[in-house]
């Protein structure tokens, strides 16, 4: 059989940062959640309700053990009257008020 005429193309998943296994991206975007949460006083349980979902999906979310889709981002942000994007904020320094632990 010839394969003149056919194009092979690699078959690559793109990236993408809810694909990234250990990645400290999706922990930083937790830790915004929690802070946000935490600014309107809600608890875990509270905010699950309004989003309706389990507490544990809003502690893994928060952990970085998962990473939020797109669409519970949104979600998110608009129970915590937050927009979306601030969650995904690139920026190193969004960390000051919460010091991560340095090694000895």
């Amino acid at each position: 059989m010839s394969s003149a005429g056919v194009v092979w193309t690699p078959r690559v998943k793109p990236f993408s940062v809810w694909t990234v296994p250990g990645n400290d991206y999706r922990k930083r975007v937790g830790r915004r959640i929690r802070r946000a949460r935490q600014r309107k006083q809600w608890s875990q349980t509270r905010l699950a309700q309004a989003m309706s979902v389990a507490d544990a999906q809003i502690s893994r979310w928060e952990t970085g053990r998962v990473m939020p889709s797109p669409r519970n981002l949104q979600r998110i942000g608009e129970a915590l009257d937050v927009p979306a994007e601030t969650f995904l904020m690139v920026s190193e320094d969004e960390d000051v008020d919460e010091p991560e632990p340095q090694a000895a």
